[in-house]
Parts: structure tokens; C-alpha cells; sequence
């Protein structure tokens, strides 16, 4: 929001970011989380989702190997990439 983004930037402001917070209810509801909640575990995990495990990932996997390795290494994880 432009208003976030102007507040955000004046110097020394406090910004109050309640007004901003994500939600999606519907959502929500239909997975059983909550954003707030999602966000606060992901700040906790400090970047280590995926710390300890290992993905095997084929050809028939659709994203960029290198982005997908990229998304996994920056979280902890290691990729093993298949022939297969």
C-alpha cells in the first residue's frame, strides 16, 4: 500500500503495521492455519525450514532446478538432483 510505503519511510517513524497484516480468510478456513500464525513460525525457523533434509528432485519436476535448488540450499536443505 502506498500509505505503508510513506509511512514506513518518514525518519524515525514507529510504524503501526497492524492496519497491513495479510489475511485471507477464506483461505485460511479452508486449510486450517492462519497467516499471522504462518508468519510468526517462519520468523522462529530463522531460515532453516528445511535443515537436515534432503530433496530428490527428477526431471519431471516443472520449476527451475536451479531455483528450486536455490529456494532449498538458502533453508537449510540439500538437493540430490536425479537422472531418473
Amino acid at each position: 500500500s502506498p500509505c505503508l510505503v510513506s509511512t514506513a519511510l518518514t525518519p524515525c517513524a514507529a510504524t503501526d503495521t497492524g492496519e497491513y497484516d495479510l489475511n485471507d480468510p477464506a483461505t485460511e478456513a479452508k486449510y486450517g492455519f492462519t497467516l499471522t500464525d504462518a508468519i510468526r513460525r517462519a520468523s522462529e525457523n530463522k531460515g532453516r525450514l528445511f535443515e537436515g533434509m534432503t530433496f530428490h528432485v527428477t526431471r519431471a519436476v516443472e520449476v527451475d532446478h536451479k531455483i528450486l535448488r536455490g529456494a532449498i540450499v538458502a533453508h537449510g536443505g540439500t538437493v540430490s538432483l536425479s537422472a531418473e
